[in-house]
């Protein structure tokens, strides 16, 4: 609601080209609106809320008559609505500790958890806790705490996110640099070592085995220190970063020869608990994991020379594909966050681009990209399932488990792991979820894909409207962690769909006649009419091929 209500105020101020922008989000809004119990309405009504947003239209008189009303409405909600972590977190446990008599109720609630834990995540994130700390904290509080009780690890949970205090860090970064290049330099925040009137206790944490080497004064070598309040350690880092960029830009104004080269760890060091101090990275994680061996490099290989070898191949294919794999490579290695995210945009813009005056590449992406995964989105959930089971020892009751998906393709193995409830009830609802798409009413899974080629549309949409502000108006953005990871997710998977789908294509009839990337995209748009007209059966959704090579 926040974005939406950012993106009214960019519209009343002629920052936003397109409607479209806004209508995309809009809409976004209004599922959630219809979905989300934990939201409070105050004195406002729901029902009315949705009416105005589904009022908004791109004509002139209506959005004077209507984005008034819409952005007051959007104001209201997000003022009566601090509490929402709260509400949404005693929700949680409203369900958890309910009792139902029936599978169906079971179901119901287990998939009203997933829901509410979703939005539960996001707004705590929003709110300014990391992904990473989440993760680390419900591991810590839940998972490797096994004494404890649930009403104990919960009570723990529900304290510590609606404590949101922040605390004092001091973040100390290394950085090697030639002494020859520091004798006419004067600046008093390259430390030759870090003192106790800059970190707490330092004394302490030189005299621990861990922290002494990095902590050890040394020829070539620069302490800098960034004093910050944050909820937590990892908070404290993307801040600390964030000050050291800025202290970096202006040292190169004012000294272009002065190189640092920053050691790729930093010292996280929380003042109350100085001896709980945490190595991080000072490079942004991406969320997906990547495979990373012989295997596949050979494997790569020997596809790219495949492709390359193919004189019927267009050479501009092999020079998009060659191109979008550089820039993966240089989003992967750059250090800010924002030059990440533009490296993976233009990877991605390029595959889509064309030499055709009139065409509009961001329209280009976002139909044929929706388009492409929408074909793969069935097999990749059901690959996804598959590895859940693999994890979770699943095949010492499923007896036709193995690695071709096959067994996926019998609704048996659905109720067998169906059964499983009372073991692993959330496995057991996402087997009932697969199930009802895939073996119920076809029309289910119509709207199931449907629905996704959306979504993917809409984010597609939010990250072209950052692309914009990183390039027009050289905005930063201490937020986009998680849909860079998104980013970089599409420029593998449609890279992995191009090597797939050129490795493995043959010449045209007609000798002279090349094939481009249109013709990919064409296949695309084929593969998923047939789907469509064959009424979604699992058979042909699981013969579609969803490229894995980069990702596990």
């Amino acid at each position: 609601m926040e974005e939406l209500y950012k993106l009214v105020d960019d519209w009343k101020k002629a920052k936003l080209k397109s409607f479209e922008t806004l209508a995309s989000c809009r809409d976004e809004t209004i599922l959630i609106l219809k979905e989300d119990k934990c939201i409070n309405y105050g004195r406002v009504s729901k029902a009315a809320f949705i009416e105005i947003l589904n009022s908004l239209k791109d004509q002139k008189d209506n959005l004077e008559n209507n984005l008034p009303k819409a952005e007051y409405y959007i104001y209201y909600i997000l003022t009566v609505n601090k509490d929402y972590i709260k509400s949404t977190l005693e929700s949680i446990k409203a369900i958890i500790s309910d009792t139902y008599t029936t599978v169906e109720d079971e179901n119901t609630a287990a998939s009203a958890l997933v829901s509410r834990t979703g939005f539960l995540i996001t707004e705590i994130i929003n709110f300014g806790f990391t992904k990473g700390f989440i993760i680390r904290l419900i591991r810590g509080i839940f998972v490797f705490n096994p004494g404890g009780s649930f009403e104990d690890c919960w009570a723990a949970f529900y304290g510590r996110i609606l404590s949101q205090d922040k605390e004092n860090y001091s973040v100390i970064f290394k950085g090697y640099i030639l002494e020859s290049l520091l004798d006419d330099v004067n600046i008093p925040s390259l430390k030759r070592e870090v003192e106790e009137d800059e970190v707490a206790k330092i004394d302490v944490l030189k005299g621990i085995s861990k922290y002494r080497k990095f902590l050890q004064a040394a020829v070539n070598q620069r302490f800098m220190v960034k004093s910050v309040t944050a909820l937590d350690h990892y908070q404290a880092l993307k801040i600390a970063k964030s000050e050291l960029g800025a202290m970096l830009d202006l040292m190169h104004l004012g000294y272009c020869n002065l190189k640092i080269d920053l050691r790729e760890s930093a010292l996280v060091v929380n003042h109350n608990s100085p001896e709980r101090a945490d190595f991080q990275t000072i490079h942004f994680q991406a969320d997906d994991v990547f495979t990373s061996n012989d295997t596949l490099y050979n494997n790569l290989s020997l596809k790219l020379s495949n492709i390359e070898s193919k004189r019927f191949i267009a050479q501009e294919v092999v020079a998009k594909i060659e191109s979008a794999i550089r820039y993966l490579r240089a989003g992967s290695e750059a250090v800010e966050l924002e030059q990440k995210f533009l490296n993976y945009w233009i990877g991605l813009e390029n595959i889509f681009s064309t030499h055709d005056i009139n065409a509009k590449t961001f329209l280009r992406i976002r139909m044929h990209l929706s388009t492409a995964h929408a074909v793969s989105y069935a097999r990749r959930n059901l690959h996804d399932f598959h590895k859940s089971l693999k994890r979770m020892n699943a095949r010492q009751y499923l007896p036709a488990f193995n690695d071709d998906l096959t067994y996926l393709m019998d609704v048996a193995t659905y109720d067998l792991v169906i059964a499983q409830s009372t073991e692993q009830p959330f496995l057991a609802l996402r087997a009932q979820t697969l199930k009802d798409s895939y073996f119920g009413n076809p029309k289910h899974c119509e709207e199931t894909i449907k629905r996704h080629k959306l979504n993917v549309e809409r984010h597609l949409t939010r990250m072209y409207k950052i692309r914009n502000e990183l390039v027009h108006n050289a905005a930063t953005f201490q937020k986009i962690e998680n849909i860079t990871s998104n980013l970089r997710y599409y420029l593998v998977f449609v890279l992995n769909k191009l090597i797939e789908y050129f490795d493995g294509c043959q010449q045209k009839a007609i000798s002279d006649r090349y094939i481009d990337m249109n013709d990919f995209f064409l296949f695309q748009e084929a593969v998923l009419k047939s789907i469509e007209e064959k009424g979604y059966l699992l058979e042909d959704l699981l013969r579609t091929p969803h490229p894995v090579e980069f990702i596990v």
